[in-house]
């Protein structure tokens, strides 16, 4: 049944985000160590539940896997730190919504795919959404002189990773596909497991800032008087479990629903996620933010062949219905 993993898909998104955003304006140290304990959850879970504690012979070989290992990691790396930065998340939301642009680019530049003019169309209003949502998001006010200008620069090394993640995920989607294509597409549990696993090392060398995360959690404040666990902590737990649903329901919404529903159900969780952000977290909400996002949720629709045949269907069934 789709409903059931459409509500849990959009539950365990937007609390994540939520829960990240909390977290990062609370205790902006703490991304790195927020990234690997969601690494170490779901390579224990892993071990446990999908490769039985490496009974199971994996149907992908390890070696196939670690080119993933390494852009899977820098991506979810880099995504995280770039909150370090005080890039807004709507901001970061709306970044993220440019996948379609950076498919394109790297199917296009790498691939040699061609496109038809309605992706290269609603592509490039993706684009024009992003950047217009980009400079209204940078240009805040109420910041003047030398700090507006130090704020624009920390926000900009931010960014900056966040377009890096973004064009890195794409290259990925296309090297998985790749893969599936050679060995089957069976073993999505299995590749989540391996890619968090494998990816734990990496880790390593970001010690000193998991450290120093890890006791920025601690010194936070108690949750209560009478339930002593660091309120820092307890985000960090709901972060988890968060996105171990949210992980676990997007890859089961593929194989529920079509492709325009995955679409629908991806454009409303950005909303949600958008509208939490700015309602509990007072961030700034422009007419000109109001427009980008409608673009952004415009070109998403019509870069979906399924909906641009909907539109059709029904434009031509009303021509009818008048005819008569």
């Amino acid at each position: 049944m789709a409903t059931p993993v459409v509500l849990k898909t959009l539950v365990g998104c937007t609390g994540c985000m939520a829960a990240v955003e909390s977290l990062s304006k609370g205790s902006s140290r703490t991304m790195d160590l927020m990234t690997f304990a969601t690494f170490l959850f779901i390579s224990i879970h892993g071990i446990i539940f999908t490769a039985r504690f490496f009974t199971v012979r994996n149907k992908i070989p390890i070696v196939s896997y670690l080119p993933i290992v390494v852009i899977f990691f820098l991506v979810s790396t880099a995504n995280n730190h770039a909150l370090s930065y005080n890039v807004p998340i709507p901001l970061v939301i709306m970044i993220r919504s440019g996948g379609l642009v950076s498919n394109l680019l790297i199917g296009k530049l790498w691939l040699r795919h061609s496109y038809s003019r309605q992706k290269l169309f609603s592509v490039a209003i993706v684009t024009i959404g992003i950047i217009l949502f980009t400079f209204e998001s940078i240009s805040t006010d109420n910041i003047n002189g030398s700090t507006h200008g130090m704020t624009v620069q920390k926000q900009g090394i931010g960014i900056t990773l966040l377009i890096g993640a973004l064009l890195f995920s794409s290259f990925l989607g296309h090297y998985q596909q790749r893969l599936y294509v050679k060995y089957g597409k069976g073993g999505d549990r299995e590749a989540m497991f391996y890619v968090h696993f494998l990816s734990l090392p990496g880790f390593l060398a970001l010690w000193p800032s998991i450290s120093t995360g890890l006791q920025d959690t601690m010194l936070t404040a108690p949750m209560h008087s009478l339930i002593p666990v660091p309120l820092a902590a307890f985000k960090l737990i709901l972060i988890i479990i968060f996105q171990w649903i949210c992980i676990k329901n997007v890859y089961k919404l593929t194989s529920v629903t079509d492709s325009l529903n995955v679409t629908l159900v991806t454009t409303l969780r950005k909303f949600l996620s958008l509208s939490l952000s700015v309602i509990f977290f007072d961030n700034r909400f422009t007419l000109l933010h109001g427009l980008a996002f409608m673009l952004v949720t415009l070109g998403t629709f019509l870069y979906n062949d399924s909906f641009c045949i909907w539109i059709r269907d029904a434009w031509e069934n009303r021509n009818k219905k008048k005819e008569e």
